[in-house]
C-alpha cells in the first residue's frame, strides 16, 4: 500500500500547484460495493497520510474517517436496480461471453443515468470552479460518466484507477496494446499459451468488443464503445447544463496520466504494460484482525473444524 500512495504522491508532483494541504477529488460511480471495498482501502491510505478527499460516490461510509468528505450519487444503484434501466444481474450472468458485453455498456449507461440525476451531483456542482484540487482519482470501469467535474475543476492530474483486472479498454485512456494471439481477453480462462482454436476463440471476442455492433436484427462494424457508447454517455451528461460546453468525455479521459489496475503477475497472466500502468492487486488485503468472541467460540467448538463459504458480490 505505501508504493501504492507514492504513485499518486508522484503524479501530485507533476503539477505546479502542488504544495502542502492537497486536495483530491475521487470520482467513485460505480455501483459495486465490491468495487467500494477496493477503492476504499486507497483512499483512507491517501487519508491517512494527510491528504484532504472530497469523494463522489455511490457509496458512502456511515462513519467517515477525518480528512475525508463523501458525497452521495443516491440514484446510482436504484437505476441499476429498479424501473426502465434496471439491468437483471442473474439474467446478465447467464448470458454469453459476446451478449453480456453489451450488457456491461447498457449497465454503465443506467449507472451513468442514476449518477447525473443524484442530489449530491448538484452538491458538488455547487462548489466553485476556482476551488482548488490538485489531483482527480476516478474508477474508468464503467466508463468516464462524472468526467465533466474533472473539466469544472480546471483538469488537474488525472489518475484512473479499477478493481476490475485490466479491461481492454485501459488502451483508450493511456494506450498499449491487446494482441489476440497471446493476451487473453480478461474474462476468458485462458493463460498465454493459447490453442489455435482458443486463440481464433479470443481474436473474435476482441473483435466483438473493439469492432462489432451486436442488435438483435442486425451486425454491422464498428467500435461499440467509440462510436456507440461513448457518444450515448456524451449525449447523456451534457443534459446537464454546468457540463453542456465541456469537451468531447471521450478526450477527457485520454488525458489520464497513470492508470492503477487490480492485477498482478503471480495470478494473472503476463502480458506487456505500459509505464504508465502499475500493477496493485490485492490492494484491498489488509492484516488480519481478532474475531469477535462470540464467533470466535462458535468456531473453535466446531468438532471437526470449520468451512467459511462466501458469495462475494
Amino acid at each position: 500500500m505505501g508504493r501504492t500512495v507514492e504513485y499518486l504522491v508522484a503524479a501530485l508532483a507533476v503539477s505546479s500547484s502542488f504544495a502542502g494541504g492537497t486536495n483530491i477529488l475521487c470520482l467513485m460511480s460505480v455501483a459495486s460495493y465490491s468495487h467500494h471495498i477496493w477503492n476504499r482501502v486507497l483512499m483512507e491510505a491517501l487519508a491517512t497520510k494527510g491528504y484532504n478527499l472530497t469523494i463522489v460516490s455511490a457509496d458512502v461510509e456511515k462513519v467517515q474517517k477525518v480528512n475525508m468528505t463523501y458525497i452521495h450519487l443516491e440514484e446510482t444503484y436504484h437505476a441499476v436496480h429498479d424501473g426502465d434501466s434496471a439491468i437483471d444481474l442473474y439474467e446478465m450472468a447467464q448470458e454469453g461471453l459476446v451478449k453480456s458485453m453489451r450488457t456491461f455498456y447498457d449497465y454503465g449507461m443506467a449507472s451513468c443515468g442514476g449518477s447525473l440525476r443524484s442530489k449530491g451531483l448538484d452538491q458538488i456542482l455547487s462548489y466553485p470552479d476556482d476551488f482548488k484540487f490538485d489531483l482527480v482519482l476516478y474508477d474508468f470501469t464503467l466508463g468516464p460518466c462524472i468526467l465533466g467535474l474533472f473539466h469544472k475543476f480546471g483538469q488537474p492530474p488525472l489518475v484512473g484507477v479499477t478493481a476490475f483486472n485490466i479491461p481492454p479498454y485501459t488502451d483508450d485512456l493511456i494506450g498499449g496494446h491487446k494482441y489476440p494471439a497471446y493476451i487473453p481477453y480478461y474474462t476468458l480462462n485462458y493463460d498465454s499459451y493459447m490453442t489455435f482454436l482458443q486463440r481464433l476463440e479470443n481474436a473474435f471476442i476482441y473483435a466483438a468488443d473493439y469492432f462489432i455492433i451486436i442488435t438483435i436484427s442486425s451486425i454491422s462494424r464498428n467500435s461499440y464503445r467509440t462510436y456507440v457508447f461513448l457518444p450515448a454517455t456524451d449525449k447523456q451528461i451534457r443534459q446537464i447544463p454546468a457540463f453542456k460546453n465541456m469537451p468531447y468525455v471521450g478526450s477527457l479521459q485520454e488525458k489520464t496520466m497513470l492508470v492503477m489496475v487490480n492485477s498482478h503477475h503471480s495470478v494473472d497472466f503476463p502480458e506487456p504494460i505500459p509505464q504508465n500502468m502499475v500493477m496493485v492487486g490485492g490492494l484491498q488485503i489488509m492484516d488480519p484482525k481478532p474475531l469477535p468472541e462470540d464467533i470466535k467460540k462458535f468456531i473453535d467448538s466446531g468438532r471437526k473444524g470449520a468451512i467459511l463459504f462466501s458469495l462475494g458480490t
